[in-house]
């Protein structure tokens, strides 16, 4: 059986986020956690395509909701090296994007 193609609620992208240990403990209640669940968007990646290249500005932090999404550093002679692979639940991207730097991946 396939996963559904039907889009998840505002309330279930909601719970999911705030089930997540960097989330989990605000107040679910407070007005400027609801502004920032507001501002939550869906991004359906496909099988192979780049979020984030490395060097990139952070101008977000991923949450992975299905699937997997795997992260690569370049390395001197150009190859490129896995350095995790997040599933559901995992939070990426987010270190830079505190940190206002630039991605020091690509995933």
């Amino acid at each position: 059986m396939g996963r559904s193609k039907e889009k998840p609620t505002r309330r279930a992208i909601q719970k999911f986020m705030l089930e997540n240990p960097l989330l989990r403990s605000l107040p679910s209640d407070s007005a400027a956690v609801r502004r920032f669940l507001d501002t939550v968007e869906i991004l359906p990646c496909r099988r192979g395509e780049i979020l984030y290249a490395e060097g990139d500005r952070a101008t977000s932090f991923y949450l992975v909701r299905h699937g997997e999404i795997h992260r690569f550093h370049r390395e001197t002679d150009g190859s490129d090296r896995l350095i995790g692979i997040h599933g559901r639940g995992s939070v990426l991207g987010e270190v830079s994007f505190l940190a206002r730097e630039r991605h020091g991946a690509r995933a």
